[in-house]
Order: structure tokens, then C-alpha cells, then sequence
């Protein structure tokens, strides 16, 4: 079942499609629980360096669960230490890590275990601690069961809310079970530590649910809940509910403040209902309710955004006026909404207009530029930072500019960039790079992309099959499989194991160079290269000594390979052993045997095969029709020299 559900994930990235974080967690997750340590962790390795996903917190959580249960706690340190660097780090996380060190003997006691992350390096704070705290109150708490002595609602509400702000909610609702099992009364407070709980690991849809259940259990809820659950209402897009929430609150005599209402509005800007929210900013205003900054901020972005510059003027003196300064995060919200609106001259006005400038105003101009598509614009004042005042741009703009870069094939502009933030040493990741290295390949810039890499690797970077693999088809596209070949060599003397895609790229380089010398009879190789240039039918052999996993690509090229230079025998017997592994063909598997017998003039074959595909629910496409009517052209080409020859 599990090795269905990875080819699926897999496939849809040979294919250009990458999967949702969230379906990859989710695998990943069963694989743990279920024993399947090695195959869980093989599987993250290929997901963040050759499908290019980006980890969320759940995903470090699952990895740094899968080596503690492994015993590689130096692994899961270094998880974390991945977590801290990508500014994820998560409290749920840590609680895991530290389970983790206990539970495998590191430590015998909380306190040990809070020493031994502090030696790994790792930055422990009040979670952490709490964390041990936590443990040792609840074993207090058992202690009182087993002693008869009664357990009131005190004794577990604390405990319930540590166990909330760590982020550990199975071990809250755990308690809180064990709490209404006793015959002790839930409260408002654990209600609210609960909810809020959920909100932050994203279960959103689950707050209400939850809401409903404390208020049906007769627990009295205060406007901290209604808060968050007006809050996940809106995140839901659900506003009715959230206003009939805020309505509630007024029938039971609870007073709506500020952050109430500016949910709501965040909740209807979300919701391209900006009238709504200006709406709710009156209602504010009637009912004598002050906004503060972040409801500004907020409005502020959205009628930018919207076009309404002179209402966001008057808004902004309004908020002036009373008595609220501005801060950057205002004209981030400013510079974002009048870029997301179209009026990117206006943002870079307002931008030069500031008296001071900062890491948090300079992203959001080049993140603005960014997301206009005025990717140059972007660019020049990226440099222009760099160059006047140093570091002055965040590394998720930094990212984003490269990213659009590489995107529009500007690779001067990218190297440039690259070389900049290098030479300031700031330091992107491993997947940023190796995106980078890809697009440079993929625009033809192969000898560049071997220089980047160089400087990656005699920079301590540790750059794995994809990278190499990337390079090696850079390499082949430009015929030069001499320099793909050694740069294959040069891998795998390294430990990194090539995998099936390596071995794709560079058979079907080597088929390729076949076929020209084939067609070009004589051909003298570079001095010092002569046996250097690998052998089909040798990487084949490799192939299957290493075990590596065939999949459908791998077979497609060797086909097409084979049908390029005639074996046709030797295309039709690898479309059997591809069969006969248990890997179905898809269209374009089908389609390059279609042409080795058309090539041929077996119309026949290539009919039946034609045939054969559409009763398995592979509709021919324009390539598979393609190939058939050049396969008539070329009987029909024959049957008239035929003729003309008997005439002769």
C-alpha cells in the first residue's frame, strides 16, 4: 500500500506536478507509526531535494520524530538546528526532540535532557523547560490519584494550558478526558487554551466544533474564545457566522473590543469585501471602540490595493489624528497594496519618500516589484541596497527575487544577484541553489551552472544526486557527455548514489551520442577521453546490479533509443520487461514504440499497438497520430520507388 501511494507522489514529480505538503505529511506520518523508519526518512530526502518541496513545521516535527525513534539523535538535533535556521522553529517540535533524547536513554531525568540539547547547541527556552515542568506535574497529579487526594479544576487547568502552549494537543485533550472522567468542571480558561491551540497548528475547521461542545457542556465562555473562534471563523472565510458570534457576545452582555473587530475586517479584506470591512471600521467608530495600528494597517493595504489611494490618503491622516504613529509595518501594508493594485510608480514614490529605510520597507518594495512582474525594477534596486547600504533585504526576498529571475530566463540579472548576495555572505539554502543550478541548465547556461556549483561545493555545500544529476543533463543537451560522464564518476567516488533519474539522463545521452556516430560513421573523441564515454548497455547493467528502481521514463528512453537506431527487437523486448515488472506504459511510452515500427513500416504493429493503447484508456495524442502518418508517408513513399524501380 505504502509503496502505491510513494510511486503515485513520485510520478506526479517526473511529470512536473509537486504535491501538497500536507498529502506528504501525511504519508510520511503513517510510515512513522507504522515501524517504516528508513523508508519514511528516504522519502523525505527525495521529496526536499528532487521534487523541490519546501518543509513546513509538521514536516521537521515528523522527520525529527522518525530519527528519535531511530536513535540518531545527533540526526534530529541537526533537524532542528535545519528548523532554527529556516526561522520555523516550533514548540511542538522541540517537545518532540526532547521526548525523543528522554526516551532513548540520552537523559534520566528532565533536567539532563535540557543540558544535553543545550550542549547540542541548540537555543532552549521557556518551552522547553515548561516542557519538564509539565512532566513532572503531571506525575504530581497521578501521584494524588493514587493517594485518593481529590484533583480540582486548578490541578488541571495549568497543566492543561502547558500542555496547550507547547503545542501538544492530544496530550491536552488527554487530560482534559481524564478531568471530566474525575467529575472535575472544565472552564473558560482551559477552554480558551484549548482553542487557541488548535487555531495555531492550523485546525481551523475544529475550533468551532470544539466551541459548540464547551458551550453545549454548559461551560461559561468569555470574549477570549469568542475571539479566537470570530478569528477561525473569518480564516474560514465563514463571515456570517463570524458576525452572528459577535452578535452573540452583545446578547450576553460582553463588550466586543478592538481585536474582535478587527478580525472581522481582516476577515472581509481576505474576502475582496472591502466596503464590509469599512463598514465595520464605522461600526467601531459609532459604538466609540478605538482602532489601533494593525486594524490600520490592514485598511490601509486593502483600499491601496483597490485603487482607492485618496480614501487611504484621508484614512491615513484620520489615524494620525488619533494619536497612532505609523510604524513599518504600516508601509510595508502601503508599498504591498499599491503594488498588488497595479501602481507600482506610486509604491517606489512612496518608498524614496521615507526618511528611514529598513530590512522590512526595502523586502516589500522588491517583493512588490516581484509580484507586478517588474522583475528589473526589482532587480536594480535589489543591487542598488546590496550596494549602498549592504544587508538590507530579507533572505525571503532575497529568494523570491531569484526565483522570478530564474523564472523569466534574466540568468545575467540572476548571476549577478547570486554574486552579490554572495560576496555579502548572505546565504541562501541548499533547494534555492539547486533551483538556480536548474534554471542556468535549462537555459543553456551549462558552464555557468558548473561554476556555481564549484563554488557550493568548495564552500562546504553538500549538493546531492539532484544537483549532479541536473548538470549531467545540462552536459548532454550540449553534447558534451564526456564532461556528463565525468562529472558521474566524480558523484558516485563521493558516496552520492545515482538513482534512477541519473541513470535516465545519461543512457539517453549516450544513446544519443550512438545514434550520431551511427549516422556520422567516424568520429575521433578528445585526446585523453578515448573509453571514457559510457556504454549504454553498461549503465544498463549498472542499473540493475545497483538495484535501482525502474519506472516508466527509464524505459521510454531506452525504447526510444532503440527505435532511433533501428533495434527495433531489442525496443519491442524492453516494452515487455517493462510490462512484465509490473510498470505501466503511458502515452508517450507507447508512442516512441509506435515510431520504431513506423519507422519500420510495420503500419500493422503500430496499429495494433495504437489499438492496444486506447483500450487501456490511453487516448492517442497529437504525437501518437504524428508518428502513424509519417509511418504511411513512408510505405507509401516505398510502394512509389518500387514501382519506379521496375519501370527502370
Amino acid at each position: 500500500m505504502f509503496d502505491d501511494a510513494i510511486d503515485a507522489l513520485f510520478q506526479t514529480g517526473r511529470r512536473g506536478f509537486l504535491p501538497r505538503a500536507q498529502s506528504c505529511n501525511y504519508i510520511m506520518n503513517c510510515l512513522v507509526e507504522c515501524g517504516k523508519i528508513d523508508m519514511a526518512l528516504a522519502l523525505f530526502q527525495h521529496l526536499k531535494k528532487r521534487m523541490g518541496l519546501t518543509p513546513d513545521v509538521y514536516t521537521y516535527t515528523i522527520v525529527i520524530k522518525a530519527y528519535c525513534r531511530r536513535g540518531d539523535l545527533e540526526e534530529a538535533v541537526d533537524v532542528f538546528r535545519d528548523m532554527d535556521e529556516a526561522g520555523i522553529t516550533d514548540a511542538y517540535a522541540r517537545t518532540t526532540l526532547l521526548d525523543g533524547l528522554r526516551l532513548n536513554g540520552k537523559t534520566t531525568s528532565g533536567h539532563e535532557v535540557l543540558l544535553a540539547c543545550r550542549e547540542a547547541g541548540l537555543l532552549v527556552d521557556a518551552n522547553g523547560y515548561t516542557e519538564m515542568k509539565l512532566q513532572e506535574a503531571e506525575s504530581v497529579l497521578q501521584n494524588m490519584k493514587n493517594h485518593g487526594v481529590p484533583r480540582d479544576t486548578y490541578s488541571y487547568s495549568n497543566l492543561i494550558r502547558g500542555y496547550c502552549e507547547i503545542g501538544d494537543i492530544l496530550k491536552a485533550f488527554s487530560l482534559h478526558k481524564d478531568m471530566v472522567s474525575d467529575g472535575v468542571k472544565s472552564n473558560c480558561f482551559i477552554a480558551s487554551g484549548i482553542l487557541q491551540c488548535l487555531c495555531k497548528m492550523g485546525l481551523t475547521a475544529e475550533v468551532a466544533d470544539y466551541f459548540q461542545w464547551f458551550k453545549d457542556s454548559g461551560i461559561f465562555l468569555d470574549n477570549v474564545s469568542y475571539n479566537i473562534v470570530i478569528d477561525a471563523y473569518c480564516k474560514l472565510g465563514e463571515m456570517q457566522e463570524a458576525e452572528d458570534l459577535l452578535e452573540e457576545m452583545k446578547g450576553k452582555g460582553m463588550v466586543p473590543d478592538a481585536i474582535h473587530y478587527t478580525c472581522l475586517i481582516n476577515g472581509y479584506c481576505c474576502q475582496e469585501e472591502l466596503q464590509s470591512a469599512l463598514d465595520i471600521l464605522k461600526e467601531m467608530k459609532d459604538l466609540g471602540v478605538k482602532a489601533d495600528i494593525i486594524t490600520y494597517n490592514i485598511l490601509l493595504g486593502e483600499m491601496y490595493r483597490h485603487g482607492y489611494a485618496g480614501a487611504a490618503n484621508d484614512l491615513f491622516e484620520y489615524m494620525e489624528a488619533q494619536a497612532l504613529k505609523p510604524n513599518n509595518d504600516t508601509y510595508c501594508a502601503i508599498i504591498k497594496g499599491l503594488c498588488k493594485g497595479g501602481m507600482v510608480k506610486e509604491a517606489r514614490e512612496f518608498f524614496n519618500s521615507l526618511e528611514e529605510k529598513c530590512v522590512i520597507t526595502c523586502s516589500a518594495m522588491v517583493n512588490g516589484y516581484c509580484e507586478a512582474d517588474h522583475t528589473e525594477e526589482a532587480h536594480q534596486l535589489f543591487v542598488s541596497l546590496l550596494s549602498n547600504y549592504g544587508i538590507l533585504v530579507s533572505k525571503r526576498a532575497c529568494l523570491n527575487l531569484l526565483d522570478k529571475l530564474c523564472m523569466e530566463g534574466n540568468m545575467n540579472a540572476a548571476l549577478e544577484a547570486f554574486e552579490k548576495m554572495w560576496g555579502l555572505g548572505l546565504i541562501l539554502d541548499e533547494i534555492a541553489y539547486s533551483k538556480f543550478i536548474a534554471a542556468l541548465c535549462r537555459y543553456g547556461n551549462t558552464k555557468k551552472a558548473r561554476a556555481v556549483f564549484d563554488i557550493l561545493l568548495s564552500s562546504g555545500f553538500t549538493l546531492d544526486a539532484q544537483t549532479y544529476t541536473t548538470i549531467m543533463n545540462g552536459y548532454c543537451k550540449e553534447n558534451c557527455l564526456w564532461e556528463a560522464t565525468d562529472l558521474f564518476n566524480d558523484m558516485k567516488e563521493k558516496g552520492i548514489r545515482p538513482d534512477v533519474v541519473t541513470y535516465t539522463v545519461l543512457i539517453k545521452g549516450a544513446l544519443e551520442e550512438n545514434r550520431k556516430n551511427l549516422s556520422r560513421k567516424s568520429r575521433k573523441a578528445p585526446t585523453g577521453t578515448e573509453g571514457k564515454v559510457s556504454d549504454a548497455c553498461a549503465l544498463q547493467s549498472e542499473v540493475n546490479f545497483m538495484d535501482v528502481k525502474h519506472d516508466v521514463v527509464y524505459y521510454t528512453v531506452l525504447i526510444d533509443g532503440h527505435c532511433k537506431m533501428n533495434n527495433l527487437q531489442d525496443a519491442v523486448r524492453l516494452f515487455e520487461e517493462m510490462m512484465d515488472r509490473g510498470i505501466t506504459p503511458d502515452a508517450i511510452a507507447y508512442t516512441a514504440l509506435v515510431s520504431g515500427y513506423c519507422r519500420r513500416g510495420d503500419m500493422d504493429s503500430a496499429v495494433c499497438l495504437v489499438d492496444e493503447m486506447a483500450s487501456k484508456g490511453i487516448m492517442p495524442d497529437t504525437p501518437t497520430i504524428s508518428a502513424l502518418l509519417d509511418g504511411y508517408e513512408i510505405v507509401e513513399a516505398r510502394k512509389v520507388k518500387l514501382r519506379s524501380d521496375k519501370t527502370e
